[in-house]
């Protein structure tokens, strides 16, 4: 299977089940089509060894939780990698280690890195809906990026900095600080408050004003059943899906597509960040031909959703 140079990211979104449900997830941000059929085992495992990944390009495992896979364990010994993976953390640190080797994951870019994502990462959120088991809640994250850190895993933890909840956020950061975890905060993406926040080079793509375009997509997303999409708003909406990932005609194309839902786009999709040659200013899509060609400079954060914006 030939990746083009241009795609930047290699997704595979073992399943959408999650042991949490924070309102603010990204998942959720347009409403979420839970998959009613998941690959089998052996199916994700001629997936993953179908992908060809490298140190420099890993394959992101991820979801929902990855781990509420019973068969995770079974799917990564047998799978090539290297990987990185995305998790909530809450799984037993124990077991973890004893099936899954650090060499299994990406081991470095070969820069600096801390300007850089550890290969697990961990994701840390506000369970302010369960506020009685907030403390139980940190003290187990803290346990289990400990426990991974000192078997020699590249891990580190990452939260949403939701502008309602910055004071605890900054109090589990500063604690993160003391046991030496590296720690790092991310663009919280979405609305607020009546306020959409992020900085996006698209981001009449958020307007809710539907319009027809050209998009090029430069990630891999592989649903939880093989379904291949070119963006994250078509991957958790299951529409207009690229292929499957085990067709033996499939190949990951970049090439532009007609799409009638700019307007409609996930916040992720549009998002100013850094590929992964360390560069900034880079979007997971390029979008053309649609109308009202504003210049993409980005979307200052907490501008009122009501704004016209992209300007």
């Amino acid at each position: 299977m030939h990746i083009p140079e241009q795609v930047n990211y290699l997704a595979a979104f073992l399943t959408f089940r999650c042991s949490m449900s924070c309102p603010y997830c990204i998942n959720r941000y347009g409403g979420l089509s839970m998959n009613e059929y998941e690959m089998s085992t052996q199916e994700w495992i001629e997936t993953l060894n179908k992908i060809p990944a490298s140190e420099e390009r890993p394959i992101s495992l991820q979801g929902g939780e990855p781990l509420m896979r019973t068969d995770f364990y079974e799917i990564i010994q047998n799978s090539q990698g290297p990987f990185d993976l995305l998790t909530n953390g809450q799984f037993d640190p124990e077991n973890f280690i004893a099936r899954c080797s650090p060499d299994m994951f990406r081991k470095s870019l070969g820069r600096d890195t801390d300007a850089w994502f550890s290969s697990i990462r961990v994701s840390y959120h506000v369970r302010h809906w369960d506020t009685d088991n907030q403390e139980a809640y940190d003290n187990r994250i803290v346990r289990v990026v400990k426990m991974l850190q000192d078997a020699g895993y590249k891990i580190g933890i990452t939260s949403p900095d939701h502008p309602n909840y910055q004071d605890k956020i900054g109090e589990f950061e500063s604690r993160c600080k003391q046991e030496k975890i590296k720690f790092q905060r991310k663009e919280f993406l979405g609305y607020a408050g009546g306020k959409l926040y992020g900085t996006f080079k698209y981001a009449t793509g958020l307007s809710g004003n539907l319009q027809d375009c050209k998009c090029r997509g430069t990630e891999l997303l592989v649903a939880p059943d093989g379904m291949t999409y070119r963006c994250h708003r078509d991957l958790y909406l299951r529409q207009q899906p690229t292929g499957h990932i085990l067709a033996s005609n499939f190949e990951m194309q970049y090439t532009w597509r007609d799409c009638a839902n700019f307007g409609d786009c996930n916040p992720c999709d549009l998002k100013l960040k850094t590929n992964r040659f360390g560069e900034g200013g880079h979007c997971s899509v390029e979008v053309s031909n649609f109308k009202n060609q504003y210049k993409p400079r980005g979307f200052t954060v907490g501008s009122t959703c009501s704004m016209s914006v992209g300007g």
